[in-house]
């Protein structure tokens, strides 16, 4: 049965909410909404997805880089997972001009099969590079997990804050928009796989344990995280200076075992956004190192609340 999540944004990004999301079960009635320039973004959960590939960053002098590219992911395909796709069996958009980054962007879909989960794509993906290591910095890896948003055809970029109608009167907004040049939109929407077989796959992690994605979600997250912690950290100090009388204000970092670590990193993962990675691809530094700073995180928490409390107790005692 279709089932095709997505958010129909007013201005920009700000405005998503779980209210906001709208569902449709019909793929003729999402095909009319997108048929329109709009900003229209489908919500991509961790369920059955059509197998797709997110381009970023292709200089304007290599406009055949695309086509190798295809050609190139398609003899994969079939050479991994024995199948039996034609050159043809694609679809493809371009967008000229992103506000995002410099040079050409595409997206290109498989249309005859899907995935059971979107985070088996990025192994897919990593597959491919590990052979083709020269799209490394055109795969744009960021995408392929849960509860990520992505642009459909025909539509403009929820990062400019303009509405619509501003953006087609602005010739520089109004080229950021991803136009089909081959297959059909039906081909184009990622959550309808009536038409598509499954691409089942025998995971092996220890295959691409040492590959590595541009953008990847693992590394984007990562680096939100440094950047909080780096803030939480000097919260820390100045709690620590303040209520260095009180014993409870140590930090306490306990990974005395391999499997403490691991039990932890299981218990932050809804903490740090990581709901679809798999601790076997990440090395033990790495997941000591979110542990620590998940620690880091929570035992701020509780400093903050206790320096709160301690100033009440003050203020109460004074008056």
């Amino acid at each position: 049965m279709t089932k095709i999540t997505y958010i129909n944004f007013e201005t920009d990004y700000r405005e998503r909410t779980k209210e906001s999301e709208k569902t449709v079960n019909d793929i003729d009635v999402y095909l009319d909404i997108i048929k329109h320039n709009g900003k229209v973004y489908e919500i991509l959960y961790n369920d059955p997805i059509k197998l797709f590939v997110d381009i970023d960053g292709v200089d304007n002098d290599k406009p055949t880089l695309i086509n190798e590219f295809i050609q190139d992911f398609i003899d994969f395909l079939n050479k991994e997972f024995k199948l039996h796709l034609g050159y043809d069996d694609y679809a493809l958009t371009q967008n000229n001009k992103s506000g995002s980054h410099a040079g050409l962007s595409y997206h290109v879909y498989i249309p005859k099969f899907y995935v059971k989960h979107i985070s088996n794509i990025k192994y897919i993906l990593k597959l491919f590079i590990k052979e083709h290591s020269k799209y490394f910095e055109y795969v744009d890896g960021v995408i392929y997990h849960n509860n990520r948003l992505f642009r459909a055809t025909n539509q403009f970029n929820a990062k400019n804050v303009q509405t619509v109608d501003e953006i087609i009167e602005n010739t520089e907004l109004i080229q950021d928009i991803h136009i089909l040049k081959h297959g059909s939109l039906k081909d184009t929407v990622i959550q309808y796989i009536e038409e598509s077989n499954e691409l089942v796959l025998n995971i092996d992690y220890n295959k691409v344990s040492s590959v590595k994605l541009k953008n990847s979600s693992f590394n984007v997250q990562h680096q939100k995280l440094k950047k909080k912690v780096n803030t939480q950290s000097k919260i820390i100090n100045n709690l620590q200076t303040q209520l260095k009388a009180n014993d409870n204000a140590r930090i306490v970092i306990q990974t005395n075992t391999i499997e403490d670590i691991k039990r932890k990193f299981d218990e932050y993962q809804n903490i740090i956004g990581f709901d679809t990675i798999d601790k076997s691809t990440l090395t033990y530094n790495q997941i000591e190192n979110i542990v620590m700073k998940c620690e880091i995180i929570i035992q701020t928490k509780q400093l903050i609340n206790k320096y709160i409390a301690n100033i009440k107790n003050k203020q109460n005692k004074n008056n």
